[in-house]
């Protein structure tokens, strides 16, 4: 009851101060130049009168006007600020338009009716376009989560992989989101690709740690994933890729205030056919996601829905063997709304369920064979609010309330295996949140604490970051803050590229598991040079409670299914971007060193994804008119492993012997290092009903050395010889696609 009583103040005083407003007031709405979207969370702000407040879910804003011909001025991530002068306006409305492009760094240029920029990143978040999905060379087809690679700091598990991890942090620690609602594994054939569709998103927005006291249930970071708004009048889209067809419409009013926005995706894996084939596998999916914008009794609202789902069996179950199938399934519902928008402040409430469901049955894994119903579920009711104060000081304050659904049943289907989990449990978690943002136009610094607690368990994370502005792009940054997970959400890190997953689920806190807590800092420097944007990251974090499966090297009889321990990931990343004015080519340059290692309780070791060194180039170039070529080359420093130095005779109780590896020191050999390339060639053209249209051929995975971690098995030769085999886990071949997307309408 008492995190209630700062949430209930902060609606009070916005609603006092609301009706005390006795000077005149500006009304208005802020939209994005591409399609004339609304812009929700854009900062608008009075330059002598100090005051500002941010836009509604439908772009709307209302500011008082205490001096007369004051200066607006309109910023928001991802865009270009805008200006606009008050003197000697006859009317309190205004239509602000921002022109896509970001604020700071980076700026990697993809081609359309204008140059449009890719990715953009300030303050802990970088924000990566819907257009990177589709300029940009891809596995398969064009991919939410491959996209992140435009980031420096995020990395992937292995060449594969869609889980994003950042800045040395596992992917289970990272929490992934649709339009701000939290989502479980939104990922197609066992992590291979996003479950997501790419035409239904408008950008994806990737938050580091530490980050803002509203960012909660994670230690490593957010990716918050935000569907796109239709357009006036409206349109659609078709897109065909090798691994699917997707396909999208909307329709909006015409003033922008109602819209209905709705993309699907089916599957079409004949790319990866081969792949499954090996296995004697067959498998197919499909994706729904939509929002409408609207009012409901006067009230901004938007409503988001999401749903993916995916088949994997053997080839036999038709003639009725029920063995090997694995299904899961997503779904993600909420509605955000305005419930106060005034010039003192605004309150925002919200209400989302989501569920993510893994049911297999005789799935391999680290040699046993498991049967798997899981059912991961959570209900959450959360209410925002932000108070304006004089000097352009801002108060936010947030509350939230989720009733999880846990069912985590994992049995093994062999006897004598610790590898099983049998959890049914419904535990209450409420969190609350305040921050104050102040400073002036050069310095601006934020402060918050964050508590979340369930199951007698609190958790205290503070929060601050310093920022001082330079002219034009340039700033520093310096973020220190404590993040803390109550609920760990734990897959096999060593079963990355497996065609099916699982997770275990364990509260934090409770029950010999302990609490998973992550201290971070990090220091931002950016500035731009002539036609160059460069950018310098500095971070490390440092954690305890750490969760891991116990790995297969551990002696047979430990009985232990998790390990905890400590972490530490430290490093820095510079990134150089260049374009052209016409966006004819650009190119972005990124390094990123990184250290993540990990103690349990025998001194500091490497992670499993320790990559070190990482060098990226991507590139966009209109090669001939019309015609436009994107390449990426990756460069990384190879993989750790843990050797296997020997293999003795163990008996057994049968009339054969066994064979027992002897490791060497845990992670301590690695394999070689990985060079991948990939390419794209897109043609531009027209349609009939004034469509546009791109036809491309790309290749994907053309690499050399590793492409994922090694591991060490015992090859028995015809005469009956032991012969020690170091190979990859996998190994993907290159991968030839074709595309074909077209835009009718605003979409365009």
């Amino acid at each position: 009851m008492t995190r209630l009583i700062p949430v209930v103040l902060l609606c009070g005083a916005v609603q006092a101060a609301g009706a005390q407003a006795a000077v005149p007031a500006l009304r208005g709405h802020v939209r994005g130049s591409d399609g004339g979207a609304p812009v929700h969370g854009a900062v608008v702000r009075l330059a002598e009168a100090r005051t500002q407040v941010l836009t509604a879910l439908d772009g709307g804003f209302v500011l008082d006007l205490p001096v007369a011909g004051d200066t607006l001025i309109v910023t928001a991530i991802g865009y270009l600020p805008d200006t606009l002068a008050l003197a000697g306006m006859h009317s309190d409305t205004v239509a602000i338009t921002l022109h896509n492009a970001p604020l700071a760094l980076s700026d990697l240029v993809g081609w359309s009716t204008a140059p449009q920029p890719l990715a953009s990143g300030q303050s802990e978040t970088w924000s990566v376009s819907g257009k990177a999905i589709t300029a940009l060379p891809a596995v398969i087809e064009p991919d939410v989560s491959r996209s992140l690679a435009l980031v420096p700091g995020v990395s992937f598990a292995s060449l594969v992989s869609a889980r994003p991890m950042l800045r040395g942090l596992g992917a289970d620690d990272v929490v992934t989101a649709i339009d701000g609602f939290p989502a479980i594994n939104l990922y197609h054939a066992g992590r291979l690709f996003s479950s997501i569709p790419a035409v239904a998103v408008d950008h994806v927005d990737v938050q580091f740690q530490p980050a803002d006291a509203a960012v909660g249930g994670t230690t490593a970071g957010e990716v918050d994933i935000t569907g796109k708004a239709s357009p006036n009048p409206g349109g659609a889209e078709v897109q065909f890729g090798e691994g699917a067809s997707s396909g999208a419409a909307g329709v909006a009013t015409a003033n922008g205030d109602a819209s209905l926005f709705v993309a699907a995706r089916t599957a079409k894996t004949s790319l990866i056919d081969p792949q499954l084939a090996e296995n004697n596998l067959k498998y197919d999916f499909g994706d729904l996601y939509a929002n409408a914008h609207g009012s409901l009794a006067g009230i901004p609202t938007k409503l988001s829905f999401f749903s993916s789902s995916d088949h994997l069996a053997d080839e036999d179950e038709d003639l009725g063997d029920p063995t090997g199938h694995m299904n899961w399934s997503n779904l993600v519902i909420g509605a955000r709304s305005d419930l106060l928008h005034a010039t003192a402040g605004s309150i925002v409430g919200s209400i989302s369920y989501a569920r993510h469901v893994e049911d297999g049955h005789d799935i391999l894994s680290r040699g046993a064979t498991l049967d798997v119903e899981n059912r991961f579920s959570a209900l959450t009711a959360q209410v925002d609010g932000q108070r304006n104060l004089s000097g352009g000081v801002a108060a936010r304050a947030g509350f939230a309330a989720t009733q999880h659904d846990i069912q985590n049943d994992i049995t093994p289907l062999e006897s004598g295996v610790v590898f099983s989990a049998d959890r049914d449990e419904r535990p209450l978690e409420a969190a609350g949140y305040a921050a104050l943002d102040f400073g002036t136009s050069r310095i601006r610094a934020t402060a918050g604490l964050r508590v979340d607690h369930a199951d007698g368990v609190t958790a205290l994370q503070p929060r601050a970051s310093l920022r001082l502005i330079g002219n034009g792009a340039g700033w520093i940054e310096l973020a220190v803050g404590r993040s803390v997970r109550l609920f760990d959400l734990i897959s096999d890190t060593q079963s990355e590229t497996s065609n099916a997953y699982y997770n275990f689920w364990l509260p934090g806190g409770t029950g010999g598991t302990p609490l998973a807590t992550m201290t971070n800092g990090s220091l931002e420097v950016a500035r731009g040079i002539g036609r160059w944007q460069l950018r310098a990251d500095l971070f490390g974090s440092s954690g305890a409670g750490v969760p891991d499966l116990t790995p297969s090297l551990s002696p047979a009889d430990s009985g232990q299914l998790f390990r905890f321990g400590r972490s530490r990931a430290y490093g820095g990343a510079l990134s150089a971007v260049a374009s052209a004015p016409n966006g004819r080519w650009s190119v972005l340059l990124s390094y990123t060193y990184e250290v993540s290692e990990r103690n349990w309780g025998s001194g500091w070791v490497p992670w499993i994804d320790d990559r070190r060194h990482q060098g990226r180039i991507f590139g966009t170039l209109e090669a001939l008119r019309t015609v436009h070529l994107s390449t990426s080359i990756d460069l990384a420093s190879p993989l750790p492993y843990t050797p296997v130095i020997a293999w003795v005779v163990v008996p057994a109780d049968q009339a054969f012997s066994q064979l027992r590896p002897i490791f060497g020191s845990e992670m301590s050999a690695r394999g070689t290092a990985l060079l991948r390339i990939d390419a794209a060639l897109l043609k531009h053209f027209g349609g009939p009903a004034h469509s546009q249209w791109d036809a491309g051929v790309g290749v994907s995975n053309l690499s050399w050395g590793d492409q994922s971690a090694r591991t060490q098995s015992l090859y028995v030769s015809g005469f009956g010889t032991p012969t020690l085999s170091v190979k990859t886990a996998f190994t993907f071949r290159a991968i030839p696609s074709i595309m074909l997307r077209g835009q009718i309408g605003a979409f365009r």
